[in-house]
């Protein structure tokens, strides 16, 4: 049974061959992106940097070679704004997460910091 095949029976309250599996494909069974990197880094899959693709729970993009891995069923399709209103499909850039691992994040992704630590991040990356 192929993953669509899958997914279309448990969603039509039919018995699939197994329970179909989900990681990332929403919002709501996303993965930080802190632990999805230390999962590439244990079961040594994934190249570059983990990206950023939803910004306000900070959730890592799952991809394709990690749902091969794992056997994930879904796959997410994002809507092209995140929850700060701006869009995340117009480039990728450099930020480091409080654990320092280094992550990309969307370019319109602005955040400033305080003494004490604290970030905060600007709606539709405007500062002003």
């Amino acid at each position: 049974m192929t993953s669509r095949e899958r997914v279309r029976k448990a969603l039509n309250h039919e018995k699939p061959d197994k329970v179909p599996h989900d990681l990332g494909a929403t919002t709501v069974t996303g993965i930080a992106a802190s632990t999805y990197h230390a999962l590439r880094e244990k079961l040594r899959f994934g190249k570059g940097k983990v990206k950023i693709w939803e910004p306000f729970q900070m959730l890592g993009e799952v991809e394709s070679e990690a749902r091969e891995v794992l056997g994930i069923d879904t796959i997410g399709l994002s809507l092209p704004n995140t929850f700060f209103g701006f869009k995340n499909n117009q480039g990728w850039k450099p930020w480091r997460l409080f654990e320092g691992i280094e992550v990309l994040v969307p370019v319109h992704f602005m955040t400033t910091s305080d003494e004490q630590g604290n970030y905060f991040i600007y709606p539709q990356g405007d500062t002003s």
